[in-house]
C-alpha cells in the first residue's frame, strides 16, 4: 500500500470519529430537549428514556470531539477534560445508586421547568450503561494525555464497553434482551438507543488516535493492516446489521421466529467462507504484485549494476556501517587487483601516493572524509603499480539515508594520462607561439615603426598612414598571441604571482589617470564606500583586469554616459566595481560572459577584433588571488562587472585609529 493511500485512510478514520461523535449527539440532545419543554415521547425502544443517559452521551460526543485533535487548544481541551470527567461522574453515581440505594449528587429537576412534565421519567440510567459510561469517561480522560502509553490504557477501558454494548446491541435483535427486559435483567440492561450510541462512542474513541494504541494495526502499512482494514469492520458490523434485519423481518411476520437461529448461522457460515476467499483473492493479489515488483527491481538493479560495472571511470562503495566496499570493474582495474568486499578500505590504499610521492594516509583518502559528510572536490594522486605507474583524480560524496545520517560514500577515480599528454602538447603549441609567431610580430611591429617615421620624415601622409595601419593591425595581433600565452599559462597554474602590499585606491586614481585616454577620462567617475585597505596583489595582472573592464564599458556604453567606479570592503575582501549605462547585456550572454573565447552578439558584429579570452582571463587572474568576478545587467540600463581581493588584516593600532 502506497503512503498516498494510508494518509487516505487515516483522513477517513478522522471522518469516522466526528460520525461517530455527531451520531451520539442526535441521540442524546433530542431526549434532553424533549425533557426540558415536557414533549416527552413515551414510544417503547425508540428513544432514550433516562435524562442521566442522554447527559452523558452528550458529555461523551462532545469530549470525543474536542480531545481527538492533537493540535488543540488549552481552553478546547480543559472543556474536553470536563466532558469527559463529567461522563465518569454520571456513570459513578448512577452504580452508587444502583448497589447502594444512595440519591444521585444530580437531584432534579435538572431545567427550571422540569416540573411542567406531565410524567416522570426515571432520573437515573441502567446499571449496564453506567458501568459503560465508567469505562468511556476513562478512556476519554487518558485521550487527553496524547501518550503511547495512554493510548494502550484507554484501549483497555474501551474492549470492556464495547463488548458490554455489542451484547446489548445482538441480544436485543435476537431477543435476549427487551427494551422492558424480564425481571432478573431489568437493572441491569440497557435499551436500544443507548446501546447503538455507546457503540458509537466506543467506535469513535478507538479511531481517535489512528497512529496509537489497537488502530495502528489497522493503519499501518503491512500486509496485516491490509487485511484489516477490510476484515474488521465486515465482522464487527456485520452480525449486529444482519440481526437488526432479522428482527425488522420477524416483527412484520416476514420469517418463521424459529428459523432465526439456523439462519443466522447458515448466514454466519457462508460469510466466514466468503471473507476466507476474499481475503485469499487479496492475498493473491498482493503477491503477484509483489512478485512484479521484485522482478522489476531486480531488471533495475541488474541494469544500475551494468552501468556502474561498464562506466568509463572507478567506482567504489563503502558502507559506512560495516565498512564493507564494493567495486566496479574500472577501479579494481586502476588499482590493478579485484577487492574483497570484507577487506575493507586499505587493501587499496597501499597503491596510492600523492603527486610529489608522499603515501596517502587513510584519513587524506576522499572516502574516510566523505564518511564524515563532506563532499570532496576531485584530487589528484598517483597509483603505483609494479610495471606502471600513472595519474588520476579521485572525489568523494557521500550517499544519506531519508533520515540524514550518512549511509555509506561513493568515490570516483579517473585515469587522466590523456589529461596530461593534452596539457603536454598545450605546453609544446604555447612554446609553438612563443618563439615562432610572438618574435617574428615583434620585429615587424619595430620595422613598420621606423617605416612609419621615414615616411613622416619625407613628408608623405598617405604612405605613413598605410605605415600606421600595418602597426596598428601587427599590435592587436601581438596582444591576441599575448592573450593566448597570458591565458595558456593561468590554466597550467604556471603563473608565479608577484604579490606586493598595495593601497587600493591609489592603484585605481594611477589606472584611471594613466590607462585611460583623455578624452574618455572625463566620463570616469570614482565612489569610495568604505574606508581604503591594502591589498596583497600582482599589481601588473590586476591593472590588466582593470583596463579590460573599463575599457569595455567605454566601448559599449553610450558617449555621454558616465562609468562609475566604485571602491568598498565586504567582511575580508575589498570589492571594486565598474558601472556602465548602455545597451545592456541579455541573460543569456551574461551567463556566458566569462567563458573561454565567448564573445557577445554586440562583439562578434562590431569592428574590433579579439579572441573572446579578455573577460576569461580576467576571471583566471582574480580567481588566481582568491577572489571572484560577476557581472549584473539589465538591458536598457546598463552593466555592473564586481570583482573582489582579499584583503590585508590591519595590525590592532592601524585598525583603532581607522575606527577612531
Amino acid at each position: 500500500m502506497s503512503a498516498e493511500s494510508s494518509s487516505r485512510d487515516v483522513r477517513i478514520i478522522h471522518g469516522l470519529v466526528w460520525a461517530a461523535a455527531l451520531g451520539v449527539a442526535l441521540v442524546g440532545t433530542p431526549v434532553l430537549l424533549r425533557h426540558s419543554w415536557a414533549i416527552l415521547s413515551t414510544t417503547p425502544g425508540l428513544s432514550v428514556r433516562e435524562v442521566h443517559t442522554a447527559l452523558g452521551l452528550l458529555f461523551g460526543g462532545l469530549a470525543l470531539v474536542l480531545l481527538s485533535p492533537q493540535a488543540t487548544g488549552r481552553l478546547r481541551w480543559t472543556l474536553g477534560m470536563c466532558c469527559a470527567g463529567g461522563l465518569f461522574l454520571i456513570g459513578a453515581a448512577t452504580l452508587v445508586h444502583h448497589f447502594s440505594g444512595l440519591e444521585l449528587p444530580f437531584p432534579p429537576p435538572l431545567f427550571p421547568w422540569q416540573h411542567w412534565a406531565p410524567e416522570a421519567l426515571p432520573d437515573a440510567s441502567a446499571a449496564g450503561t453506567a458501568f459503560c459510561f465508567m469505562l468511556i469517561g476513562s478512556a476519554l480522560l487518558l485521550l487527553g494525555r496524547w501518550t503511547e502509553l495512554s493510548a494502550r490504557w484507554a484501549d483497555l477501558f474501551v474492549i470492556p464497553a464495547l463488548i458490554t454494548t455489542l451484547l446489548a446491541f445482538n441480544g436485543y435483535f435476537h431477543d435476549a434482551l427487551l427494551l422492558l427486559p424480564p425481571h432478573f435483567l431489568q437493572q441491569t440492561g440497557m435499551g436500544l438507543p443507548a446501546s447503538a450510541a455507546l457503540l458509537l462512542l466506543c467506535v469513535g474513541l478507538l479511531c481517535a488516535r489512528p497512529q496509537q494504541g489497537l488502530m495502528v494495526h489497522i493503519t499501518q502499512n503491512t500486509l496485516g493492516g491490509f487485511l484489516a482494514r477490510r476484515l474488521v469492520p465486515i465482522t464487527l458490523l456485520g452480525p449486529p446489521l444482519f440481526g437488526a434485519l432479522l428482527k425488522v423481518l420477524d416483527t412484520h411476520g416476514y420469517l418463521d421466529p424459529s428459523m432465526k437461529i439456523p439462519l443466522f448461522a447458515t448466514v454466519a457460515s457462508v460469510s466466514g467462507v466468503g471473507l476466507v476467499l476474499l481475503s485469499t483473492t487479496a492475498l493473491d493479489r498482493i503477491d503477484t504484485e509483489r512478485h512484479r515488483a521484485s522482478a522489476r527491481a531486480d531488471r533495475e538493479r541488474n541494469l544500475l549494476r551494468t552501468v556502474v560495472d561498464n562506466a568509463p571511470v572507478g567506482i567504489l562503495f563503502v558502507d559506512a556501517l560495516t565498512q564493507e566496499v564494493q567495486a566496479n570493474s574500472a577501479f579494481q582495474s586502476l588499482v590493478g587487483h579485484p577487492l574483497l568486499p570484507g577487506g575493507g578500505q586499505r587493501q587499496f590504499l597501499g597503491h596510492l601516493r600523492h603527486p610529489d610521492g608522499r603515501p596517502v594516509r587513510a584519513e587524506e583518502f576522499p572516502s574516510f572524509r566523505g564518511l564524515e559528510g563532506q563532499a570532496v572536490s576531485p584530487e589528484e594522486y598517483v597509483i603505483v603499480q609494479p610495471d606502471r605507474q600513472f595519474p588520476v583524480l579521485s572525489s568523494a560524496a557521500p550517499v544519506h539515508e531519508d533520515s540524514g545520517h550518512v549511509r555509506g560514500v561513493v568515490v570516483t577515480i579517473q585515469d587522466i594520462t590523456a589529461r596530461r599528454e593534452l596539457e603536454r602538447l598545450r605546453e609544446e603549441y604555447v612554446g609553438l607561439i612563443s618563439h615562432d609567431l610572438r618574435n617574428p610580430l615583434q620585429l615587424i611591429t619595430l620595422r613598420a615603426s621606423l617605416l612609419q617615421r621615414k615616411l613622416q620624415e619625407r613628408a608623405l601622409p598617405s604612405e605613413a598612414a598605410m605605415a600606421e595601419a600595418l602597426l596598428q593591425n601587427t599590435q592587436q595581433m601581438s596582444g591576441m598571441v599575448e592573450e593566448l600565452l597570458e591565458s595558456s599559462r593561468l590554466e597550467a597554474k604556471q603563473v608565479e604571482l608577484r604579490r606586493e602590499p598595495t593601497n587600493i585606491l591609489h592603484f585605481l586614481e594611477a589606472v584611471l589617470d594613466r590607462d585611460i585616454a583623455p578624452d574618455a577620462r572625463e566620463r570616469l567617475r570614482l565612489e569610495v564606500g568604505a574606508p581604503v585597505s591594502q591589498v596583497l596583489m600582482d599589481v601588473h595582472r590586476v591593472e590588466r583586469v582593470m583596463v579590460n573592464l573599463l575599457t569595455n564599458a567605454l566601448k559599449y556604453s553610450r558617449p555621454a554616459t558616465p562609468v562609475v567606479v566604485r571602491l568598498d570592503q565586504t567582511g575580508p575582501s575589498v570589492e571594486i566595481s565598474v558601472r556602465d549605462q548602455g545597451a545592456g547585456l541579455s541573460p543569456e550572454s551574461a551567463a556566458h560572459l566569462f567563458e573561454k573565447y565567448y564573445r557577445t552578439r554586440e562583439g562578434r558584429t562590431s569592428d574590433v577584433m579579439g579572441l573572446g579570452l579578455g573577460l576569461y582571463i580576467s576571471r583566471l587572474i582574480i580567481e588566481a588571488h582568491g577572489g571572484a568576478i560577476r557581472a549584473e545587467s539589465i538591458q536598457g540600463q546598463g552593466t555592473t562587472f564586481t570583482f573582489t581581493l582579499p584583503r590585508l588584516p590591519a595590525c590592532p593600532e592601524q585598525e583603532q585609529r581607522r575606527v577612531s
